[in-house]
């Protein structure tokens, strides 16, 4: 298959969008897909801190400053088949003309990692950082929950990806609870343009699983979210949903015993 590359965007923040993106990126792992992950939110990173990673000594920042010349070192993997690359906390040194080489480190990865997908977790809204994800991105998956300003911000989001003539993986519906106040599918697939094609509900375990820095597709694969983010996965990948649990890598199966052992 032709590796793709997708921007998981949004038009604001507090939507969920870093969740999406790293629970898509574990479940195609699962699937046997070889997948890295990157946050491209430099700014105000936040997928290494939901993913416990302290400190990282290589980040997306660094590898944008030398031209990803050490993306081995940087991308870990979380799990079997998921590497995550992810930004400084905080980005005080950051240059955002860095941005520019985003596609350099995008064709190092090609080189020493060979992904199936590359799932870029963008800045929300449509500053420099999101830009610079919309450009690098074969396809966006725009990430909404059902209320009017975020439906609004997907239509703004869209206007600029459209002069760009990006392909469009659709919309995904975050923390729905099917309240009678929620804005309706078939309204935001009028008004946008775009095809709904995942609804996440509103799940507790998805806050237990921040709390244990796991994506809730590995913390609670069986959850309703869980089984949602894998359906998720299964209708971009074309192939059925597996519901095993997925083998962490050795840096993950150490944060999971660490877990085990003291909550």
């Amino acid at each position: 298959m032709k590796r793709r590359v997708i921007g998981v965007v949004s038009g604001k923040g507090g939507v969920g969008k870093t969740t999406v993106a790293l629970n898509l990126a574990a479940s195609l792992a699962i699937q046997g897909k070889r997948v890295v992950l990157i946050d491209t939110n430099v700014g105000t990173s936040h997928l290494g801190i939901s993913l416990g990673m302290k400190q990282p000594p290589i980040t997306l920042n660094k590898l944008l400053s030398s031209g990803g010349s050490r993306v081995v070192e940087a991308a870990e993997e979380y799990i079997e088949n998921m590497y995550v690359i992810p930004s400084d906390v905080p980005s005080t040194s950051f240059k955002w003309e860095n941005l520019s080489k985003l596609g350099e480190v995008i064709r190092k990865i090609d080189t020493v990692i060979s992904p199936d997908y590359i799932i870029l977790d963008a800045a929300p809204g449509i500053g420099v950082e999101a830009r610079a994800t919309i450009v690098n991105s074969d396809e966006l998956l725009f990430v909404a929950t059902p209320d009017v300003p975020s439906v609004a911000d997907v239509i703004r989001i869209k206007e600029l990806a459209f002069k760009k003539k990006h392909a469009y993986v659709g919309i995904v519906l975050n923390m729905v609870r099917g309240k009678k106040w929620e804005v309706k599918v078939e309204h935001i697939e009028r008004v946008t343009g775009l095809p709904v094609i995942q609804i996440i509900p509103f799940d507790k375990a998805v806050l237990k699983s921040l709390a244990k820095t796991l994506p809730v597709v590995v913390a609670y694969p069986h959850s309703k979210a869980g089984k949602a983010f894998r359906g998720l996965a299964s209708k971009l990948s074309g192939e059925p949903m597996v519901s095993y649990t997925p083998v962490l890598g050795i840096t993950g199966y150490l944060k999971r015993l660490w877990i085990d052992i003291f909550g």
